[in-house]
């Protein structure tokens, strides 16, 4: 009894310490047990904070990735200072890819090209009023 007492002391990591080892491989069966409830803590605590922070990390997520877009945006215009995308436009690229967040997670964890995952028909947009003069 007295071990199972022991054991459960310090797998929940309580250990009272009115029970302890007197002989090495009583010591070292102590260290082993303590490490395997040290584990055991670390992993239930660490499962508890991702379950609580999990809708944080998605909207931060969503906004740094849309944050990325308006520098993608941004750097587009750019590239033809005499035009500007029409304030239609950018709004419908950005309801696009906001949506594409939001309804489809797979587009956030892998890297893509703003431009290759727009409709062509938005594709056709940018194209004709950021470079119809040079066209």
């Amino acid at each position: 009894m007295n071990a199972f007492y022991f054991i459960l002391t310090t797998i929940t990591t309580v250990g009272y310490g009115d029970i302890s080892g007197s002989t090495t491989y009583e010591y070292l069966f102590s260290m082993c047990v303590e490490f395997i409830g040290l584990t055991f803590f670390s992993f239930l605590t660490g499962t508890i904070s991702v379950m609580f922070s999990g809708d944080q990390s998605f909207e931060s997520l969503i906004n740094a990735r849309m944050e990325e877009l308006d520098l993608w945006l941004l750097r587009l215009e750019n590239c033809n200072k005499e035009e500007k995308i029409p304030n239609k436009l950018y709004h419908s690229i950005k309801e696009f890819i906001q949506d594409a967040f939001v309804y489809d997670f797979n587009l956030i964890i892998e890297e893509f090209s703003f431009y290759t995952e727009l409709p062509a028909s938005i594709q056709n947009q940018i194209s004709e009023s950021l470079f119809k003069t040079f066209k």
